[in-house]
């Protein structure tokens, strides 16, 4: 008897071990961050710059993700997987045939497994999932039947290797394809969330929270008036949820779903959360500014950013230094990721990328900054980008146009002595601007931008180009 009682001590005291050295794990984020807290132990540079971007045919509207080496493992618009290595060079890639709503493979997000053996990729237009081996992308086995054709199909993956898969339909299914067990008849939304111990998973569909046995797919609800939550709620260290649909950031206190505090705000909704356990904070951006809490529900501090918006299911991500990283989804904004100081708020730098739009949340691993662009793919970490020797010895300097006059274009040089944000800009003569030229990030170096004048009546026209501190306008005569 007594040896019995032992052995449920040690087991209890394993348990306990195990559940909290869990809690305190890094965020798996190639496995989709099983409890969506946004978090990850991974130290960014202080001051991030580009080291690696890479344009491919297809834009990328779905995180990567990263194995433990820096490979690099991307969903594009143009129905194709890709593996890259850590050099940001394609060493296989994989034709789907995802093509929904003619979006491609929009929201489509990878997975790896925990060994990193294996990436999954869910196909829109069978309805399946897939299951490439990382080293040369031949498709392992698909997954045994057709998953509804509803949401987003975001493979979750636990740490013992099972792939829980919320598409319409609840299914989870182990390391070899096989199908554990399915859920239906309830319209299931996108994302799954796991428990600290991986026995549970929430999943959200309107005014209801889903709690479902892992081992064997046995669900029951939560019934909210007005928690409407298909996208994920996220788990802090004491097993608290935290959402922020409904215009309302709340704590629920797991499992009896106690409301710990709620907070209404007036507009929009934040259907993602970041989590900092290290420091007890609760973020959330919505349109303009971005909020921080207390583990409480006492407010830090909010701060409204200057041009940018930040999307409804914009998703703040913290390094392991405590700095929020957040996209502005407003492509038209000009904005890049903004890295904002966790302790007052204030912006410490922003992240843009090489003449082409930043269209995915931000990746942390192995100490760098990954996000997928219009165009293609972008890494920023502490090693800059190499400067072509002949850029070294330029100097800031718009020339004048020529020709000039012109009718009906004309040919704008300018010179960069480093990279910075550019904008080359058209005015007329009473100082009202006809067009951006040039509205990005550019490399150094010497570069040409062509202006028609076709549409505009003859008369005097200023360009005006701005690159980080330094501006020059020039005036152009355009007749006809």
């Amino acid at each position: 008897m007594k040896n019995i009682l032992k052995l449920g001590i040690i087991i209890l005291l394993l348990q306990f071990i195990f559940a909290s050295s869990y809690a305190q794990t890094p965020w798996k984020q190639h496995r989709n961050n099983p409890q969506n807290t946004g978090y990850t132990s991974s130290i960014t540079p202080e001051i991030p710059v580009i080291e690696k971007q890479i344009t491919i045919n297809g834009r990328i509207y779905a995180q990567p993700v990263v194995d433990s080496q820096g490979n690099i493992f991307a969903a594009s618009q143009n129905d194709t997987l890709y593996a890259f290595n850590s050099n940001l060079e394609i060493l296989w890639k994989q034709k789907l045939g995802i093509l929904d709503w003619n979006w491609g493979s929009i929201n489509s997000y990878p997975a790896l497994s925990p060994d990193e053996a294996t990436v999954y990729l869910f196909d829109w237009e069978d309805g399946k999932l897939n299951a490439f081996r990382t080293n040369d992308g031949t498709l392992k086995w698909k997954s045994e039947e057709f998953i509804k054709d509803y949401g987003w199909g975001i493979p979750m993956v636990s740490s013992n290797g099972d792939i829980i898969l919320v598409h319409g339909n609840i299914i989870c299914i182990s390391p070899d394809g096989s199908t554990k067990w399915r859920l239906s008849n309830e319209q299931y939304h996108h994302w799954a969330t796991f428990s600290l111990d991986e026995s549970t998973i929430y999943v959200g569909s309107y005014n209801k929270l889903f709690v479902i046995d892992v081992s064997i797919g046995a669900a029951q609800y939560i019934q909210f008036e007005t928690f409407w939550a298909p996208y994920p709620v996220a788990v802090d260290n004491s097993g608290n949820l935290y959402s922020g649909r409904s215009r309302l950031l709340r704590s629920i206190a797991m499992p009896g779903a106690n409301l710990n505090w709620s907070i209404s705000y007036a507009f929009g909704d934040a259907e993602k959360i970041g989590i900092d356990n290290n420091r007890a904070k609760v973020y959330m951006a919505i349109n303009d500014t971005l909020y921080s809490y207390n583990f409480s529900g006492t407010l830090n501090w909010k701060k409204k950013v200057e041009n940018a918006f930040f999307d409804n299911s914009t998703a703040p991500v913290i390094d392991g230094n405590g700095f929020i990283y957040v996209a502005n989804w407003n492509l038209q904004l000009g904005r890049g990721i903004i890295k904002f100081d966790w302790q007052t708020g204030n912006e410490i730098t922003e992240l843009i990328a090489v003449g082409s739009p930043i269209t995915t949340f931000p990746v942390i691993a192995n100490g760098k900054i990954y996000a997928g662009l219009n165009t293609g793919l972008v890494v920023w970490g502490d090693n800059p980008v190499d400067v072509n020797e002949k850029n070294l010895n330029l100097t800031f300097d718009l020339s004048q146009n020529f020709p000039n006059p012109f009718n009906p274009s004309t040919n704008i040089n300018y010179s960069l002595p480093e990279n910075c944000f550019v904008n080359l800009s058209i005015y007329d003569v009473l100082g009202r601007k006809i067009v951006d030229l040039i509205n990005q990030y550019q490399v150094a170096g010497q570069y040409t931008q062509q202006f028609k004048g076709e549409s505009l009546p003859s008369g005097i026209y200023f360009a005006r180009l701005t690159a980080g501190n330094n501006f020059k306008t020039i005036k152009m005569n355009l007749i006809k």
